[in-house]
């Protein structure tokens, strides 16, 4: 009796496209079962013994490394004490690139109930700290030289270390191919939701690890595009306009709300839960550490003449 192999994957959202992919996939349907997991953002300690079950028949898990305590029972070293002897574990990127957005954060606090969306603007943020009118702030970063292409390019090369350090722990890559297009076309959505060329650049190289041949893949539709963020004017022009198609908006889920309406809906957010955004905006973002959210902090007192 001929068994197939076993296949599953543990990793964040992009995951989803990934098996997505495989089981469009008809050559792998002859060769592989696949194992379904839950997202690993979905997951706590409590559900490892829930997880070692489902994986010890599974030959070939594709997994992207974490780092955070709470998921050390998902770290590969764990994982594969559980997965039979010859099993092969397949490292793959949780696909990041905060260029095209390098503005954008989360806020984290304890008990702070959650804006419709998980990401927030530091120009806007900061705008509001400082109290200027919303009218003023979206004419500023409306400029096309809002951010200039020096800066820029330094936001890029900053990403360029980080992903070149996350790549050393990797089997499949893709620093190679964010250098070549980053500025002939837009390659996320969000800083952590590519788009659809990036993905599939990704599910190639999954593929030829499996040994199956590579369909030609064209997906009109976003692989994993249920939120757009705004893109500013002075990205835009930084890059090639031929091949992007950047507007002044947010599109979330479908809804498409124009960038001063957004600014509108923040501003009230931040009002709302007044005391708990100023505590967290002068404890955390102004004291931070980052690289690439202290440029965007002094850009922003530049340009708003905050000293």
């Amino acid at each position: 009796m001929f068994f197939l192999k076993k296949v599953a994957i543990l990793a964040n959202c992009q995951g989803g496209v990934y098996k997505k992919l495989l089981l469009d996939n008809k050559e792998f349907s002859k060769k592989f079962d696949f194992i379904d997991l839950p997202l690993v953002h979905t997951l706590n300690q409590d559900d490892k013994d829930g997880i070692y079950k489902k994986i010890k028949n599974v030959d070939i898990l594709f997994y992207q490394p974490l780092n955070s305590k709470k998921l050390e029972p998902f770290f590969a070293n764990n994982l594969k004490k559980h997965m039979p002897l010859f099993s092969n574990l397949i490292s793959i990127p949780s696909l990041y690139f905060n260029f095209y957005h390098c503005h954008t954060i989360y806020i984290l606090k304890d008990n702070l109930p959650k804006f419709e969306i998980d990401y927030h603007d530091i120009n806007i943020l900061l705008a509001w700290y400082y109290n200027i009118p919303q009218i003023e702030l979206l004419a500023i970063i409306s400029l096309d030289d809002y951010y200039q292409k020096n800066f820029l390019k330094k936001i890029a090369q900053i990403n360029f270390n980080e992903i070149i350090e996350r790549e050393k722990e990797v089997d499949i890559k893709y620093f190679n191919f964010v250098h070549k297009y980053y500025e002939s076309e837009k390659l996320f959505h969000t800083f952590n939701h590519p788009a659809n060329k990036i993905l599939l650049h990704v599910f190639e190289q999954m593929q030829k690890s499996l040994n199956l041949k590579t369909n030609e893949l064209n997906y009109s539709t976003n692989l994993l595009g249920n939120i757009f963020l705004s893109t500013y004017p002075s990205l835009n022009k930084f890059l090639d306009k031929k091949n992007t198609e950047l507007l002044l908006e947010y599109n979330i889920f479908g809804k498409v709300t124009e960038q001063d309406k957004m600014i509108e809906k923040y501003y009230k957010y931040y009002d709302m839960y007044e005391n708990e955004i100023k505590d967290w905006t002068k404890n955390n973002l102004i004291k931070t550490n980052n690289e690439i959210e202290l440029l965007i902090i002094e850009n922003f007192k530049n340009k708003f003449k905050i000293k």
